[in-house]
């Protein structure tokens, strides 16, 4: 039987090109092949990606237009050299890096993914909560 599961695993790895010279090499396989049967350590690896991706580019953004502020080369800025709206600009600028930040974050981690249990309910355990009786005070 194991042997089995073994000739099938080394015809994939065959067919796939993947060289397996040492232990190691197998390990690195299959702790690939683990994340890609559970999904929810796929969707959270994922999740990781978006959010680094997406912090990347806010933050560079920010930090660039930062600078074309301080420096005066915002070109809304022309004529307007007093602080406050060098300092609103900034506020404005950062301001919005946060609720993309927020929204992003809140999006990918703050679902249950597709098959989920309701939250609460214990491992394949449907019972609801006691309610409330109606003489309570």
């Amino acid at each position: 039987m194991h042997s089995d599961k073994l000739q099938e695993t080394t015809a994939i790895l065959r067919d796939l090109g993947v060289q397996v010279r040492t232990a190691d090499d197998l390990r690195t396989v299959l702790k690939e092949l683990r994340s890609i049967d559970t999904p929810e350590a796929a969707r959270l690896r994922m999740a990781l990606i978006v959010v680094a991706v997406v912090a990347g580019i806010a933050f560079s953004a920010a930090a660039f237009v930062s600078c074309l502020i301080l420096t005066g080369d915002w070109p809304a800025a022309a004529g307007r050299d007093a602080p406050g709206y060098r300092l609103g600009g900034l506020g404005i600028v950062w301001g919005v890096v946060g609720v993309v930040m927020l929204a992003t974050v809140a999006a990918l981690f703050g679902n249950a993914p597709p098959n989920a249990p309701p939250r609460g309910a214990a491992h394949g355990s449907t019972a609801q909560a006691d309610p409330i009786p109606s003489n309570a005070p």
